[in-house]
C-alpha cells in the first residue's frame, strides 16, 4: 500500500516539479531585449548629412545573449506607382549588424545610416530621395516624411547563452515623431 501511495503522490509531484524547473530555465532566466522609445539624432562631422541616428537596446533578462544579429527595416506604403496599397520594405545599413554578446543589464547602442543604403538611389523612390541618396545626404527625416505611415522597425536575433535557443525581439514602430535630438543618458 505504501508503494502505491508513494507512486500516486510522487509521480504528479515529479512531473510538476520538472515543469516548474523547465519553465524557470526557459521562460524566466532568459535574455530579454528592450528597445529605446526614441531614435536619437546627434550632429556629427562623420557623414555628409551631418546627422547620426542611434537606437539603444538593453538586455533586461537574466542571461547573456550571444551571436546577435540586428536588422533595421524601413517600410513605406504606396511608393510603387502601380501598387498604391502595397508596402515597400528596405533593410537600412547599421554600424554593427552582428555583435558577439550582450550581457544582462548591459546597454548597446546601434547607429543607423540611411545615406549608405544603396536601394534608395533607384526607382521606385522619388527623385528627391534618389538625389539625396546619390549625394550621401539622405536622412531618416527624409524617409519617414516620404509618405504618411512610413516607419522603421528593429529586429534582433540572438541565442540564449545557456540553452542555445534562438530568440527574436522586435521593437515598436518608429515614425518621424520618434526622432529626438541629443544623446542617450
Amino acid at each position: 500500500m505504501d508503494l502505491v501511495l508513494s507512486m500516486v503522490v510522487g509521480f504528479p509531484f515529479g512531473v510538476l516539479s520538472s515543469f516548474v524547473a523547465w519553465w524557470l530555465l526557459f521562460h524566466y532566466f532568459v535574455p530579454r531585449i528592450s528597445f529605446s522609445a526614441q531614435i536619437r539624432k546627434t550632429e556629427t562631422e562623420d557623414t555628409k548629412s551631418r546627422s547620426e541616428y542611434r537606437v539603444k537596446v538593453k538586455n533586461i533578462g537574466k542571461r547573456t545573449m550571444i551571436d546577435i544579429e540586428l536588422i533595421a527595416r524601413y517600410r513605406v506604403k504606396g511608393v510603387v506607382p502601380d501598387r498604391p496599397n502595397n508596402w515597400k520594405w528596405e533593410n537600412l545599413k547599421v554600424d554593427s549588424d552582428r555583435v558577439p554578446m550582450i550581457q544582462p543589464s548591459t546597454n548597446r547602442i546601434f547607429r543607423i545610416f540611411p545615406e549608405q543604403t544603396e536601394s534608395f538611389k533607384y526607382a521606385p523612390y522619388p527623385d528627391n530621395i534618389r538625389e539625396k541618396a546619390q549625394e550621401g545626404i539622405l536622412t531618416l527625416e527624409d524617409l519617414l516624411g516620404l509618405k504618411q505611415g512610413s516607419e522603421i522597425r528593429m529586429y534582433i536575433f540572438g541565442f540564449d547563452n545557456f540553452s542555445g535557443a534562438r530568440k527574436l525581439f522586435v521593437s515598436q514602430f518608429y515614425n518621424i515623431s520618434s526622432i529626438k535630438p541629443d544623446m542617450f543618458d
